[in-house]
């Protein structure tokens, strides 16, 4: 049977006993829906008895609270708002850069050609976007001028929401290139352009806040060695800080995550925790989530299920850096093209010398056109190198996941007194520190190991067997014996 939500006018519960035989009854469960004046009976065996009562109190609950339509209109990414906006957002960010020390470096110069990258800017717009970099100190657009294409361009619903992401882009271009990510402990603080210009977003201190926790949140994921249950924690968290202030919580991945993820990259990533509507973005950064679970959620299934070991609690974070990864070699190929843009135009600057060889003051145009060409070409391998050494360090902590912080020694012991894996197990022990926590002795993995040594240890454990779910669980077994033992000497001897 079908009826529109809208013509139920009530829904009853009900239990009533009837007759089947002589002396016998049978207690029935049902709800009867009312449609106008006719009611509606589902009972008995078209549904389990437990779910009668539920389905009447959803039911009567949806009838108060949802008594009209509303289409909710949803934030589109950046990447899908018009090429003058995106061009005018990231040029207030070339400001910020310049405004910072009268200068863009590469580090700045590597942070803004990532974001570039995320947001699909195309190469008309790259192009326009390189040159006003270059000329930037001869030539700066004001803020408010940047502002007003960005209005003049975005649906006045998402300009706030644009004003957050900008401002979070602001607090994270700042922070990538000034603060020891190494240290730990990591803290994002405001700076001179932000407070400067702050009136002109619009947005209130609690709403700038909200912009800067988000960068901090993102930096931890990055940096520092969380798992699932943090980065759902602080997911929780952040989405109940939107709410408490009013923000839309996707204004702050509207234009992709400052830990390196496009829009769809940081909603698929929180797919791997259930969380993946969480950001209220439109259909393109959606209706991916059910293809991630597939992949990811269900990573080794009962293997990693019925384990204790650490891969399984740093999936989330080991998916959100392989994307990151591939984000960053794409906009590191983007930018290739863009040299190699950049190299023609140095090849024709050269041969128009030689046509002009003979005119002096046509050859001194060309000559001071070719300078501008090298120092492009500089700042842009400089800011390539910048990028490439940002992508190898995102390898290396992808790798550092594949190996466990603490090695459980019980489990590779019997290599040591094999003649032939001797050399496997004092491999494995070179990346370990023997340090004493809480009076136990324990193996920590050490910190700055290459890449490629990471990857050869994670390659060994997987090979021996380290990680099966049968040398966990005697692992396990042999442990909580030997602590039982311990216990039952100590009870006997007192």
């Amino acid at each position: 049977m079908s009826f529109y939500y809208k013509q139920i006018s009530k829904v009853e519960y009900f239990e009533e006993n009837i007759l089947i035989k002589e002396n016998k009854t049978k207690s029935i469960k049902g709800i009867k829906i009312f449609i106008d004046d006719e009611a509606i009976e589902i009972k008995d065996s078209e549904l389990p008895d437990s779910l009668y009562k539920p389905l009447e109190l959803f039911l009567d609950k949806l009838l108060k609270e949802c008594n009209e339509f509303k289409e909710v209109d949803l934030l589109k990414p950046l990447e899908d708002m018009p090429n003058e906006l995106k061009n005018a957002y990231i040029k207030i960010l070339i400001n910020m850069a310049f405004d910072n020390d009268g200068k863009i470096d590469e580090k700045e110069s590597a942070e803004l050609m990532f974001l570039i990258g995320r947001i699909n800017v195309d190469e008309e717009g790259r192009f326009e976007l390189r040159n006003y970099m270059a000329d930037i100190d001869k030539s700066i657009t004001p803020v408010q001028d940047l502002l007003i294409i960005i209005k003049n361009n975005a649906e006045s619903a998402h300009y706030e929401a644009i004003m957050i992401s900008l401002v979070k882009d602001m607090f994270n271009i700042h922070a990538s290139t000034t603060i020891n990510t190494k240290e730990g402990n990591i803290t994002i603080e405001s700076f001179n352009f932000l407070e400067q210009h702050k009136s002109l977003f619009g947005l209130s201190q609690d709403k700038i806040e909200f912009a800067r926790k988000a960068v901090e949140n993102d930096f931890k994921i990055l940096y520092e060695n969380v798992d699932n249950d943090t980065i759902k924690e602080l997911t929780k968290d952040l989405a109940a800080k939107a709410a408490s202030i009013g923000a839309p919580i996707g204004a702050i991945y509207f234009s992709g995550s400052v830990i390196g993820l496009s829009a769809a990259g940081m909603t698929s990533g929180l797919a791997t925790l259930g969380m993946g509507g969480i950001l209220g973005l439109s259909s393109m950064a959606t209706g991916i989530g059910v293809a991630v679970l597939l992949g990811v959620g269900v990573y080794q299934g009962v293997k990693y299920l019925t384990s204790n070991n650490e891969l399984s609690k740093y999936k989330t974070r080991a998916f959100m850096l392989h994307e990151v990864i591939k984000q960053n070699q794409k906009s590191i190929s983007l930018m290739i093209g863009d040299i190699n843009v950049i190299v023609k135009k140095y090849n024709d600057t050269i041969l128009s010398h030689k046509k002009a060889c003979n005119n002096i003051e046509k050859s001194k145009e060309i000559f001071a056109e070719y300078e501008i060409y090298i120092k492009r070409l500089e700042r842009a391998l400089a800011t390539i190198k910048q990028m490439s050494k940002k992508n190898d360090q995102c390898n290396n902590m992808k790798e550092a996941l594949q190996c466990p912080r603490i090695l459980e020694i019980s489990r590779i012991s019997e290599l040591a007194t094999e003649p032939t894996k001797k050399e496997i197990y004092n491999f494995i022990l070179s990346c370990y520190d023997e340090k004493e926590v809480d009076g136990k002795s324990q193996f920590i993995r050490k910190q700055h190991i290459a890449t490629d040594k990471l990857e050869k240890l994670g390659d060994i454990l997987k090979g021996i067997g380290y990680f099966d779910t049968t040398n966990i669980v005697k692992d396990n077994a042999k442990n909580l014996a030997g602590d039982l033992f311990n216990k039952g000497k100590g009870f006997f001897n007192g």
